[in-house]
């Protein structure tokens, strides 16, 4: 059985990484060379923006399956890691059946969108190519995922391990409820029935370590079939439409751009430059640190990028000089939250998309509230420094001609943050444009001129983004089809009826949003919180006028501050597996951090300048 399973993996693994890697390679080249031929050449390719759809639209099915294979969908596991090994085989195993059956079902369902769009002869308006071929992905997609699950299911029982994946083994009054449940039971369409259900089988499914697509396509299911009675092929529609808006390009180009300059020379270089100025100072190398990660930030997009990266680098040099490690485990989780501000943020990013709202606007107004941050906490850092200065050991300071050398190594990566906000300050390229560039640049500095890597990493670095790309947006487009219901039902809108937030002022409304983010993020994946938020609140944003970009700083700011705050911050479990610490250990020094972040969201409301400012110096 095993030899049968194995044979049949590793067949439909060889046709996963060429798909995924031919079309993250194809969509950079793509669209490297339409922004060159535009800026260049003046003529753009007329097909470049569709070709990219497609190959958003292989990527993300494609990409799933293998994110399934390697074991690397988002769960939430604090309830499953609690459980007894025994209990932990039996929750994995139904796991992996009953989302197998799932995935079935919406290979099943994708397979008749798919025929309807024959029957239509619906083609590309560029390509005047039938969609149906491009789209007969989506049902490979998720009937390649459906096995991989199966497999799984199969792997635990017949053996004794923990199976994750084929590739991965582990480490009211009672008449009141009578008649509640009566009503879910039979579909009636009261709102605060509907909430409840979807609530309820939604926070279960989290709880009990259900891949994140789970909860969200069983909950828009739930609605569409068994409230609305609507065709369940909707889900399918509105997955492929949440992945279509051409801003989302814009992910998977600057996850590229930011892995190829990671696995090079940029980390270091940036270090390298700051800490020979500022490193020798009282409060130096933490200083050096929150810079470091304000800038690793503008390069990678991710917190647990600058975490892994600039923790790794960072984190021995400050237990040398005496600083303690609660201290500096703290320090790095809570400033790596400004990669979540700086541009390119993938969380300004998808916020953007969701919000129909600027995401060039959006990444100028994040500066100003990245920059605040890291100064706030620099200057925590400092007095930090000089209270404890009795057991903490000053770095030697550098000469000039060490300043030169490491000004001269940081050139080139500063060009990277550089090319991104110079660019789209101003106007002469979109986020997307930026993306391409950035792409370009990268491949230009870490193989031309550093010649640290080959085309084969180009490849790895390709299959990497690919991944992540996937995972990140078949959450997206589930998200759409769970956002679509729910707008479709009005349920936002008679939620917080009850709340008057029409007829509140807009710091009321900014401060409900962010608690309400913060609190979500606290205990769920982040980009889970902003795929379901974000519709219910977009409503209220503007019936009282609020602007979209500052609330999308405020949201971007929340999700930053849930991912480094117990108990589930995923930066958090990124430092355990980084440091090899203890949970406790990893946490202890983090509610200075926390003061300022929550500080920070205090600012923004009573002072929204700081993020607008910038924006309205740029955009008029």
């Amino acid at each position: 059985m095993k030899k049968v399973l194995h044979n049949i993996s590793r067949i439909t693994e060889k046709i996963e990484k060429f798909i995924i890697g031919f079309s993250i390679v194809a969509m950079m080249v793509n669209s490297t060379a339409n922004a060159m031929g535009r800026y260049f050449f003046n003529k753009s390719i007329f097909f470049s923006e569709e070709l990219n759809q497609f190959l958003i639209v292989a990527v993300t099915f494609i990409g799933f399956a293998y994110a399934v294979r390697k074991g690397r969908n988002i769960r939430m596991t604090a309830v499953y890691d609690s459980l007894s090994q025994r209990a932990k085989k039996i929750t994995a195993t139904l796991i992996a059946i009953s989302t197998s059956m799932l995935m079935f079902y919406l290979a099943y369902l994708a397979y008749f969108y798919v025929l309807e769009l024959q029957d239509l002869n619906r083609l590309s308006p560029a390509l005047q190519f039938p969609v149906y071929i491009i789209y007969s992905i989506i049902p490979v997609g998720l009937t390649m995922a459906g096995i991989q699950y199966l497999i799984c299911f199969l792997m635990n029982l017949t053996h004794s391990e923990i199976y994750l994946s084929y590739d991965l083994i582990e480490g009211f009054t009672m008449s009141d409820f009578a008649q509640f449940f009566s009503d879910v039971i039979a579909g009636e369409l009261d709102i605060y029935v509907i909430t409840f259900t979807l609530v309820t089988v939604m926070v279960i499914l989290l709880f009990l370590s259900f891949p994140m697509i789970v909860p969200l396509a069983v909950g828009a299911l739930i609605g569409l079939v068994h409230f609305s009675g609507t065709d369940p092929q909707v889900i399918i529609q509105q997955m492929v439409t949440g992945i279509s808006p051409n801003a989302l390009i814009a992910v998977p180009m600057f996850i590229l751009a930011a892995d190829i300059m990671t696995r090079g020379h940029t980390a270091h270089n940036l270090l390298g430059l700051i800490e020979a100025f500022v490193g020798h100072m009282k409060g130096g190398l933490p200083i050096t640190t929150c810079i470091s990660c304000t800038l690793f930030g503008s390069v990678s997009g991710s917190t647990q990028a600058t975490v892994v990266s600039v923790g790794q680098i960072m984190r021995p040099k400050m237990l040398q000089a005496g600083y303690k490690d609660s201290f500096v485990m703290a320090l790095i989780i809570n400033a790596s939250d400004i990669a979540f501000l700086i541009p390119p943020s993938i969380g300004l990013i998808l916020y953007g998309t969701l919000a129909n709202a600027s995401v060039g606007e959006l990444f100028i107004a994040g500066i100003g509230p990245g920059i605040l941050l890291a100064i706030l906490f620099s200057l925590y850092c400092y007095f930090h420094s000089v209270t404890h200065s009795d057991s903490i050991a000053l770095v030697e300071k550098t000469d000039w001609s060490q300043k030169i050398l490491a000004i001269q190594k940081a050139i080139l990566p500063l060009g990277f943050p550089a090319l991104i906000v110079g660019g789209i300050y101003s106007g002469i390229v979109t986020p997307t444009e930026a993306a391409s560039f950035s792409v370009l640049y990268a491949v230009i500095v870490e193989c031309l001129i550093y010649r640290e890597l080959k085309v084969g990493d180009i490849w790895d670095a390709a299959l990497s983004t690919g991944l992540i790309t996937a995972v990140v947006f078949i959450l997206v487009g589930i998200g759409q089809a769970f956002s679509w219901y729910i707008s479709f039902e009005q349920i936002p809108q008679e939620l917080l009826a009850p709340l008057n937030l029409e007829d509140a002022s807009k710091e009321y409304v900014l401060f409900v949003i962010a608690v309400a983010f913060f609190v979500g993020c606290m205990f769920v994946d982040s980009l889970v919180v902003l795929l379901i938020l974000t519709p219910i609140f977009m409503p209220i944003v503007e019936s009282v006028g609020l602007d979209p970009i500052l609330v999308g700083v405020m949201v971007t700011l929340q999700m930053a501050i849930g991912s480094a705050t117990p108990p589930f911050g995923c930066d958090i479990f990124t430092a355990i597996a980084i440091f090899n610490k203890p949970y406790m250990e990893v946490i202890r020094g983090t509610l200075p951090f926390i003061l300022i972040l929550f500080m920070m969201s205090a600012l923004l409301i009573f002072f929204p300048g700081i993020a607008l400012l910038l924006r309205d110096l740029a955009f008029g």
